[in-house]
């Protein structure tokens, strides 16, 4: 019996989250979703820094361009879509991997603990290692408190950073901006913030078309803790 499952969900767009559903809102989410479709998924920098606290000292890691994804659990549904957005797109772990997604790796963020203490010295070496600000893009801390309960780490994220892969890159660029292109066959399952935005969604030519070989599964928000 498998721990972990097999897809992994974007949820979108974080502005929007926890905001009352209206008409304006739902036709915002539509468009957002049509974006996505005929742009693909859009890297974003952190909006701050990221400081882990250690013993006595703290580390600030490098803001890549990031685009995240979180395990689909049912439970953890509602969490998301107050935090992150109520649109989700949910992707084969397998699919996002071949295009270099990999799970965060979560570091205490509190006045102890070996490693986070530790990392301050890694993080001071990003203009002389190459690769290294690559790799502590996937570091994040458990708890968004210094010595806070483990709310981040309850999240299970994984994370695909723009950068090249051995000169190779599976991501769009345009600048500093990378994006992730995806088939309407890659797309497992879109979660909509309500059934109105789901039917004005596939109400959509564009969208109905981008998806006219086969339609994903879909769930409504609402509906999902009834599961």
């Amino acid at each position: 019996m498998k721990i972990h499952p097999d897809i992994l969900m974007h949820w979108t767009p974080r502005r929007w989250a926890g905001k009352e559903l209206n008409s304006t809102l739902r036709t915002s989410y539509v468009e957002h979703l049509k974006s996505l479709c005929l742009s693909g998924l859009h890297f974003s920098k952190p909006q701050t820094q990221e400081t882990i606290r250690g013993f006595n000292r703290s580390a600030d890691l490098p803001t890549l361009p990031i685009v995240c994804f979180t395990e689909l659990r049912l439970s953890m549904v509602e969490k998301h879509i107050n935090t992150y957005g109520s649109l989700g797109l949910g992707f084969r772990r397998s699919y996002l991997m071949e295009r270099g997604a990999n799970p965060v790796f979560y570091l205490q963020n509190a006045n102890q603990g070996i490693v986070n203490t530790n990392l301050q010295g890694l993080t001071e070496q990003v203009d002389n290692v190459p690769g290294l600000p690559v790799f502590l893009s996937y570091i994040k801390k458990m708890s968004s408190e210094v010595g806070g309960d483990l709310d981040l780490y309850d999240e299970m994220e994984w994370r695909i950073v723009g950068c090249n892969l051995a000169g190779w890159s599976p991501f769009k660029k345009d600048g500093d901006n990378f994006t992730l292109d995806f088939r309407p066959q890659d797309v497992e399952i879109i979660v909509f913030p309500d059934a109105a935005t789901r039917e004005a969604a596939f109400a959509d030519s564009d969208i109905t078309d981008f998806f006219r070989d086969g339609t994903p599964m879909t769930l409504d928000a609402p509906d999902v803790g009834n599961i």
